[in-house]
């Protein structure tokens, strides 16, 4: 088994719009308090959903390995592994892998709950290798990804 493989093992994984996320801790496993997501992102993966914002979500990002960016406050904000920004209820933004290689970001929320979106719209995703999980494409409509999302209460788009 491949060394990525394993270490998911346990884990609830998800594809959503082309992204790879793995549940590491939910809702459920923190009494709502947040859930903390590992995101995996191919190369230059600009983001296609539009600027949004998270109404009543902090939302916490650090780099892990590769490089994950965020477009915030009209500024590109480049993250190395190591680096964090947190950003507060209600702030738009874009997240996306402006690198040369894979980016794997982990991505808390407060509060909880960002995994039901998965939950309800991703496709399950049980990788033989972490290459496998890297070729899989783009399977849903960002629209279908931004309305649920919206109508969960866990998004809204700046007008």
């Amino acid at each position: 088994m491949h060394a990525a493989s394993a270490r998911w093992l346990g884990y609830e994984k998800w594809i959503v719009a082309g992204e790879v996320a793995i549940v590491l801790v939910s809702a459920e496993d923190s009494d709502g308090a947040f859930s903390l997501i590992e995101l995996i992102d191919a190369p230059h993966s600009r983001d296609d959903s539009p600027l949004h914002a998270h109404p009543t979500h902090t939302q916490t990002y650090c780099t892990m390995q590769g490089i994950g960016a965020l477009h915030i406050h009209g500024e590109d904000v480049l993250l190395h592994p190591g680096e964090r920004y947190t950003i507060p209820p209600g702030t738009p933004r874009q997240a996306w892998n402006p690198g040369n290689t894979i980016s794997i970001v982990h991505m808390a929320m407060s509060p909880g709950g960002v995994e039901n979106v998965y939950r309800r719209i991703g496709h399950r995703f049980e990788p033989c290798s972490f290459a496998t999980g890297l070729a899989i494409k783009r399977e849903q409509d960002i629209d279908e990804v931004m309305s649920i999302a919206r109508e969960m209460g866990l998004l809204e788009t700046p007008g």
